[in-house]
Formats: C-alpha cells, sequence, structure tokens
C-alpha cells in the first residue's frame, strides 16, 4: 500500500491499522510486538503517524512515551532528536528516521497543510471506522488510567480509583480461585480414572477362590418331595430339600432310609 491519503481526509482513515484490535499496538510485558510492526511496515501513512506521535510527545516531556507509533517503539521514538519547526522539513526528518529503522524505502509522502476535519454530514461520519471514534481514554492501559486518578486533584476521582482497585483486586482473587479450582478438578478426574485402573489390575492379580465342592445327595428327592407334599410339609419344587424336610422324611421311614 504505497498510495497517499486521500485530500480532505484525516490521514488516520489510510491507516494499515484501521479496523485491527487497538491492543497490538500496546503489548503488556512479555508480549511481542513483532505483527504490530510488520503492519507499519506497509503502511501508506507512516510518516504521518509517527510524526504526530512524535510532535504530541514533545509537548507532554513530563508523560512517558507508550507504545507502538509508525513501526517505532516508546524506547526507540525516546532516541529520536526533535524535529524541526517547518512542518515540511519535520516530515522529512521523520522520513529520514523511518529510512534507518526500515530495510525498505519509506514512500516519501508531502503534507504541506494540516489535515482537514472530516465534514459533519452523515455520509462521511458513516464511513469512519469505529476505532477512530474511540475517545482517549479507551486505548488507555488500565494500569496507567488508574495511576492518573490516583493523583488526580479531585478526591472524588481518587475515591472512584481506589473503589476499582479493589473491584480488581477481588475479579483477581475469583479468577485465581477458579482457575485453581478446574486444576483441583482436572486433578481429582485424572486420580480417579487411575484408581479405577488399579482396582481392575488387582482383580486380575488376585487369584480366584476355589468353590466348595457340594455334598452329595443321600436321599431321593422325588420320593422326598412326593411325601412331603402328601404329609402337608413345605417343599420346593426344585433344588435341594430342606434338611427338616429330609429328617422328617426318614423318621416316618423308620430309620431305613
Amino acid at each position: 500500500m504505497t498510495a497517499a491519503p486521500v485530500p480532505d481526509e484525516p490521514w488516520q482513515l489510510s491507516a494499515a491499522c484501521s479496523g485491527l484490535p487497538t491492543e497490538n499496538w500496546f503489548p503488556q510485558r512479555g508480549q511481542s510486538a513483532v505483527a504490530a510492526v510488520a503492519v507499519c511496515a506497509s503502511c501508506p501513512v507512516r510518516v504521518e503517524c509517527l510524526y504526530d506521535a512524535l510532535r504530541v510527545e514533545a509537548t507532554a516531556p513530563g508523560d512517558r512515551p507508550y507504545g507502538i507509533r509508525g513501526g517505532l517503539t516508546a524506547s526507540e521514538r525516546r532516541r529520536v532528536p526533535p524535529l524541526p519547526r517547518p512542518k515540511a522539513t519535520a516530515l522529512a526528518a521523520v522520513r529520514d528516521v523511518l529510512a534507518q529503522h526500515s530495510p525498505q524505502p519509506i514512500e516519501r509522502i508531502t503534507m504541506t497543510t494540516a489535515p482537514a476535519v472530516p465534514p459533519a454530514s452523515p455520509p462521511v461520519l458513516a464511513a469512519v471506522p469505529e476505532a477512530d471514534k474511540r475517545s482517549p481514554s479507551e486505548t488507555l492501559p488500565l494500569g496507567q488510567l488508574l495511576k492518573w486518578a490516583d493523583g488526580h486533584a479531585d478526591e472524588s476521582v481518587r475515591d472512584q480509583s481506589a473503589r476499582a482497585q479493589a473491584v480488581l483486586a477481588g475479579l483477581r482473587r475469583r479468577y485465581d480461585t477458579d482457575k485453581e479450582l478446574a486444576s483441583i478438578t482436572s486433578e481429582a478426574d485424572q486420580l480417579e480414572k487411575r484408581l479405577a485402573e488399579l482396582r481392575a489390575r488387582e482383580a486380575e492379580l488376585i487369584p480366584a477362590k476355589p468353590k466348595k465342592a457340594r455334598r452329595p445327595v443321600d436321599y431321593p428327592p422325588a420320593e422326598v418331595r412326593a411325601w412331603a407334599a402328601a404329609n402337608g410339609h413345605t417343599c420346593p419344587a426344585v433344588g435341594r430339600v430342606p434338611k427338616a424336610v429330609v429328617d422328617a422324611w426318614r423318621a416316618a421311614a423308620g430309620g431305613s432310609a
């Protein structure tokens, strides 16, 4: 993408990052900025983006630069010398800075006048990407917003910051608790599965108990059942005849059975 911005449009509308997640250009500690820098490398308004960042940061020397602008990190922008006052000369200086940080030549885009404010007609406003309508606070990292509120002269703002930090602390505790509970549940499931495997293996290793041999029947079952039915004794139709019935049958037979 090397086309110059459309006249009478803000340069942000031609930015390669338009519509992409803003947080990619504000990486937290330990996060990589390679993807964001790669997007900046092909941006047609990279010069204007870096010029705008350096101009704004020069007006607030007490504030530390943050985020990636024009493909340069905050530490790289801090090493850039102050820009000359004429805008055309400043843009040329910015292009020289970018040429030192990029293996590809930087498109020389000339802007001799400040970008015009977009007209307030509905069609133009409808074409503005949602990300461009965000207020500065929406792109500010949470830690910096709370730091600003902590040092505010208005006591009510400091109170809001204290309450917000208390809520965040509660959310962090709940997050940590839920993560630990999830870990415990997962570990418990694994232990139960392992215990089931051990018990199954234990059952395989334990030798089977020998079955007791049944004593042979020393009476005629059919004859005893017939006698029991004829003499009013309760006797199951199948299986072993109860000992009491067998003893009664033998007694009735005179002990000869």
